[in-house]
């Protein structure tokens, strides 16, 4: 995931950083250190802002494929 990820998404679900902050249960600074690349969000959380984004399931269960396959 890239930072850019977490910006580009909120933005197609159309999601101001307050907005998406809520949606997650984080502080709009939370959202702005995601979007900066400082912190890096959660699969869980890049899931559900994907969810809202209308990204598929499928691409989704993909994601979630590929970062469980990079746990050691």
């Amino acid at each position: 995931m890239t930072k850019t990820d977490f910006y580009k998404y909120r933005k197609k679900a159309e999601l101001t950083q307050k907005q998406a902050g809520f949606v997650i249960n984080k502080t709009t600074r939370h959202i702005q250190n995601y979007e900066s690349g400082k912190y890096e969000p959660s699969p869980a959380e890049l899931s559900a802002l994907m969810f809202l984004a209308g990204v598929t399931e499928e691409k989704i269960l993909k994601y979630f494929k590929k970062v469980i396959d990079n746990v050691k």
